[in-house]
């Protein structure tokens, strides 16, 4: 509605819905077989994961390239540019930890989390590197669960989220931004912020839909220096969300959090529950200052709550 209203790309939206379908779709599938579904895509996964690392280690350079615009000439890999490996990633990493508390085969989702983790500190982005190695750490540290509760680790994340987009609190995390290697304008998405906090309370209930690049740099380019042609999309995910869906949109993503949350409390501390917890957390702090578009990242919240589900689950 909000697409066909801003005269936006409806093409674009309906094709993203399809495929937010599909994905949907494959859990239904699956629903009374939660087994068989992480043994799939686990195999999914390998494959994809598999396949993107050797393409790294015998292309450093990129096995082809192409014109972007906005930002010049790319380096791409079996899975495209590195800053969209996390996209592939990250749900490969909660797959291989649901396939061990799941199957209690640990090789293979150990080997798999190993060529994630090692795929990303060759080639991926700063916020891939943060949420994929915090994920690991939180479900590898034996006593983190006693500290990490549920709604302590959902609220840290908030905060975080909150201290560098909306209060700009950023000095905080100054140490950690700078072995990344980042500036503390988070890579210019300061002013981008700045832009779509202030659209976004323009239009805050249905948002602008799904618009052209050209567009959103209109809405979102714009800053002292001129305008960056890059600014194609908010460069954060919840702000991306109420920007493109408004409040509606986004008061679903919270009710799906929230859902996942409340299901984990009742198997908490069970491995499954910490795999639902701290995915959502880190997704959360990975969605500060990166837009998440593969409808690939998403079955992180399905498969968390089928798993929670899982009649069979047990310590």
């Amino acid at each position: 509605m909000a697409t066909a209203i801003s005269h936006g790309l409806m093409d674009n939206a309906i094709l993203s819905l399809l495929r937010i379908m599909i994905v949907c779709l494959i859990f239904d599938l699956y629903r009374n077989d939660v087994y068989t579904l992480v043994r799939v895509l686990i195999l999914h996964c390998e494959i994809c994961v598999y396949v993107n690392l050797l393409s790294v280690l015998v292309a450093p350079n990129g096995l082809y390239s192409r014109s972007v615009s906005g930002y010049a000439v790319s380096q791409e890999w079996f899975l495209g540019v590195d800053n969209y490996f996390v996209q592939w990633l990250f749900p490969a990493l909660v797959v291989a930890w649901a396939y061990i508390a799941l199957t209690r085969s640990k090789t293979r989702g150990y080997v798999l989390t190993a060529a994630v983790v090692v795929t990303e500190f060759i080639h991926g982005s700063a916020t891939g590197i943060v949420g994929i190695v915090l994920f690991s750490l939180l479900m590898i540290i034996p006593k983190v669960k006693l500290a990490f509760t549920p709604i302590r680790s959902v609220v840290i994340s908030v905060i975080v989220w909150l201290l560098i987009v909306v209060f700009r609190a950023d000095s905080i995390f100054a140490p950690l931004v700078s072995t990344l290697g980042k500036d503390m304008t988070f890579t210019g998405r300061l002013n981008i912020w700045d832009n779509a906090l202030r659209v976004i309370t323009a239009n805050p209930i249905l948002g602008y839909g799904v618009l052209t690049n050209d567009a959103m740099v209109g809405y979102l380019g714009s800053s002292s220096s001129g305008v960056w042609v890059g600014a194609t999309h908010c460069h954060d995910q919840i702000l991306q969300v109420a920007f493109q869906g408004g409040l509606v949109a986004l008061a679903l993503l919270l009710v799906i959090i929230a859902l996942i949350i409340k299901k984990s409390l009742e198997y908490w501390p069970k491995k499954v529950a910490q795999i639902a917890v701290y995915a959502v957390s880190a997704y959360l702090i990975m969605c500060t200052t990166e837009v998440f578009t593969f409808p690939v990242m998403f079955l992180i919240f399905p498969l968390s709550y089928y798993v929670l589900s899982d009649q069979t689950v047990k310590e």
